[in-house]
């Protein structure tokens, strides 16, 4: 019996393309995401993975049959084409910046966001006729953001991860989408959510606390997560590398071109394959030199900054939750079907390829730049630097190509820049060649010898081309635009300006202490991303029509069992919180200090031997002190900053250099809101209001941004260090296995209930009416105090 789990691909396009309207084949690696994903699949998964999506390419002939495959091939036949969704195209423009006249006239988009939702729901009926409850869900893409929600409330437990393609802008720009709201918490409803790079991850981050209020935690690999609040779902544990399968040679290209390679090597091409006119440009571009003085002094300032551009990968992961939803966050590793590529690499026809550019190439050197049929795949100041290049170096042995390849939705290039490509061409006919669409054979033997590859625009969040130069020629030099999300260790970035890539490009060719990339395989990424999701739900069948709830037991009702299993343990561990758990809320803070019933409860707790006992509190450490600090327990204050222990206080380092920022925007808000007070504490400052604590928050959020945490709670807006939290707490202790007791009231609680997940031995109590992943509630902190007593009287 075959156990193996099903995976299913949702994207725009099939990655299915077809020449002749008879036979589609595997469409290039590098058209698409789903395509990269397809050739990376091990020949073990095939059989198990699904592609659902638009059956072609716009541009390109509808196909009559696949070339003979493993993977299964759902096309979905929808009312409009992605192109034509205005919708999509506003949300297009917002994350890559260019948000057009419909930002001012939102209410016009009402029918354009119902034709959105519309194509969304046209995939989920396809998905469907397919889905089963042990499936693990991918979305690639921007078509399909409100799938995750319509997922979600079809089949409540599915495994969904989606991974975002695009730049995601600051929240300033994402408010301006209509309904960016329901986009966000339909976001939200993943189990999963990758985005490109840590700029972007930052920006999602922010929005998500701004716009719906949601709170962040930064976790590690070995935090066991909790989705939608069920702590009887959870994270599996790390499972053993990925076994690397070497590629069946049927995953070779089907069909290729028959064209010779030196046939390919011309200006002269066809416009697209339903010969379709594109008259999008209105002027002419540029291309005199100016003021050449003014140019060299320009770029003798300039270039020594460029030269230090540099981009570190990030591998954080971030929890994201508000209300009933959690979803990890982190950036996608950079990674390429590295299998299909060296097979490739290694087969005949690529190798015949090699030996006639060699040939051909002989000692010159060699510069692609790459362009895609992307609307935003082609930027102009890449081929202009091209000239400027060749102007100014007119007898290096250096020959450009450019080379255009397919992007995912359509399958015909850009006729903007022709006249530009004819320009560099008709002046440097010998070394300047454009390549329109090349075989599998000839891209890749084109990136295993350029010696650089310049890729992307201003604005992209990735490139594929670029992984796979790296993956292809460890020891090239890759040249992309800093602004763009493009995210190589060991890449050169340039600015948006023509004269400044062009020294880079010289800058690049002379370079010869050249450090690599690592990228992981195809098979490396989808494995790091199943490993993270929840567990497998232990049911046989998903019932529709009930969507699952996390009931919280109330803990007076479960009172006798517990106290039986506290009877009955050997070690206990009770963590509990202050404010609102075994205390109640007061107007003023400073009035809130614990009754004689409250210090007999904790004196009796921890004179029993077997008991540790922790009061884990956001309290400020002098406080806690005059409060606790003739108790013989252990004290945790402000969150864990600073810890009491054997009658002395120690404290944990942290970084507080955003404090005085935070003092100041706190302080302003005071000014002007009646009623409310600041609270600065060694490493923590608090906001305490009753309403209007929403705008401070904002404020602190878009200042101070990932370098402290913020969170909102009742009637305080937070400011605190980001690598300490009640959770860490927790997962310092040597807690026990047989009985663990944690309680708490707010949201900064919920870091101690998820470290606590499907731990043996362990109560989880939320004191007070509101969503949480606790496995208890208590009604007020009175029933908590009551439970309390019950345990020893």
């Amino acid at each position: 019996m075959d156990n193996q789990r099903n995976t299913i691909i949702l994207s725009g396009n099939l990655p299915i393309h077809c020449r002749d309207g008879n036979i589609g084949f595997y469409a290039p690696s590098y058209s698409s995401v789903g395509a990269s994903i397809l050739y990376g699949m091990g020949p073990e998964k095939r059989k198990h993975t699904t592609f659902i999506g638009i059956p072609h390419p716009e541009g390109m002939p509808a196909y009559k049959t696949v070339q003979p495959t493993e993977f299964k091939f759902m096309p979905v036949k929808t009312s409009k084409r992605p192109m034509d969704l205005v919708f999509s195209q506003h949300l297009s423009q917002a994350c890559h910046h260019s948000l057009g006249k419909s930002a001012l006239y939102p209410q016009d988009l009402e029918d354009s966001y119902n034709d959105y939702l519309g194509f969304n729901q046209e995939f989920l009926a396809v998905l469907k006729q397919v889905y089963t409850h042990e499936d693990t869900v991918v979305i690639l893409g921007k078509h399909l953001l409100m799938l995750p929600g319509l997922i979600r409330k079809e089949f409540p437990l599915a495994k969904i991860i989606l991974v975002y393609l695009c730049p995601f802008p600051a929240y300033e720009l994402f408010s301006c989408i209509p309904y960016s709201k329901e986009i966000l918490l339909s976001m939200l409803m993943c189990d999963r959510l990758e985005l490109q790079s840590a700029d972007y991850l930052e920006n999602f981050i922010s929005t998500a606390f701004l716009l719906v209020n949601a709170q962040t935690k930064e976790i590690t690999e070995k935090n066991l997560e909790m989705i939608r609040g069920n702590s009887s779902l959870v994270f599996v544990d790390r499972e053993a590398e990925a076994q690397k399968s070497k590629q069946d040679s049927h995953m070779l290209p089907y069909e290729e071109d028959k064209k010779d390679m030196l046939s390919m090597l011309t200006t002269s091409y066809r416009t697209s394959f339903l010969d379709i006119e594109d008259g999008r440009l209105t002027e002419e571009i540029g291309v005199n030199d100016g003021d050449e003085q003014a140019v060299k002094e320009y770029l003798d300032d300039t270039m020594p900054t460029v030269a230090r551009l540099s981009k570190e990968e990030v591998h954080k992961t971030y929890v994201v939750y508000v209300e009933n939803s959690r979803v990890l966050v982190s950036v996608t590793p950079k990674h390429a079907p590295s299998g299909y590529i060296a097979e490739v690499l290694a087969s005949k026809q690529c190798t015949e390829i090699l030996e006639k550019i060699k040939e051909t190439k002989k000692d010159r050197k060699l510069v692609i730049v790459a362009e895609t049929t992307r609307k935003i795949g082609a930027p102009a100041h890449n081929l202009l630097s091209v000239l400027k290049y060749l102007k100014r170096n007119p007898n290096s042995k250096v020959d450009f190509i450019r080379c255009v390849v397919y992007g995912e939705s359509v399958a015909f290039h850009s006729t903007e820049l022709s006249g530009l490509a004819e320009t560099i061409a008709s002046q440097h006919p010998t070394r300047f060649t454009t390549i329109i669409f090349p075989s599998t054979y000839l891209y890749f033997a084109l990136l295993k010898l350029a010696d650089v590859c310049i890729v992307g625009s201003p604005t992209d969040s990735m490139s594929l081309v670029a992984s796979e130069y790296i993956c292809s020629n460890p020891q090239g030099r890759l040249i992309a635009p800093y602004s763009s999300g493009i995210a190589f260790k060991h890449a050169l970035y340039t600015l948006n300006c023509p004269n400044i890539t062009a020294e880079v490009i010289k800058s690049a060719l002379e370079d010869t202490a050249r450090e690599m990339d690592v990228l992981e395989s195809m098979e490396e990424w989808m494995h790091h991303m199943h490993r993270t999701l929840r567990v497998y739900a232990p049911i046989v069948e998903e019932e529709n029509h009930k969507v699952p709830k996390h009931l919280l037991k109330d803990i007076l009702t479960e009172q006798e069992s517990i106290r039986s299993a506290y009877l009955q343990s050997e070690t206990r561990s009770i963590f509990l919180d202050y404010d609102g758990t075994m205390a109640e809320i007061v107007p003023n803070p400073r009035d809130a200090k614990p009754t004689e019933e409250i210090l007999d409860i904790l004196h009796t707790l921890s004179q029993d031997k077997k008991n540790s006992v922790f009061i884990v509190t956001g309290r400020g450490r002098e406080e806690a002190e005059e409060w606790f600090g003739h108790l013989d327990i252990q004290i945790y204050a402000e969150h864990g900053t600073y810890k009491k222990e054997n009658g002395a206080w120690r404290e944990i380092p942290c970084d507080i250099s955003w404090k005085p920022a935070a003092i100041k925007i706190i302080e302003e808000y005071v000014s002007y809101t009646p009623g409310s007070s600041i609270e600065v504490k060694n490493t923590c400052v608090v906001f305490h209001c009753k309403d209007h604590g929403k705008w401070c928050a904002n404020a602190l959020q878009r200042i101070l941004g990932t370098r402290a945490r913020i969170v909102t709670g009742k009637n305080i807006v937070e400011v605190r260090p980001k690598c300490v939290d009640k959770g860490s707490c927790i997962e310092k202790e040597p807690r026990s296995t047989e009985f663990t007791l944690c309680a708490g009231d707010d949201a900064t609680d919920e870091d101690m209930f998820m470290v606590l997940l499907n731990t043996p031995g362990a109560y989880t109590v939320c004191v007070g009416d509101r969503i949480s992943c606790a496995s208890l509630r208590a009604q007020a902190p009175k029933d908590l105090r009551e439970f309390l007593k019950s345990l020893y009287q």
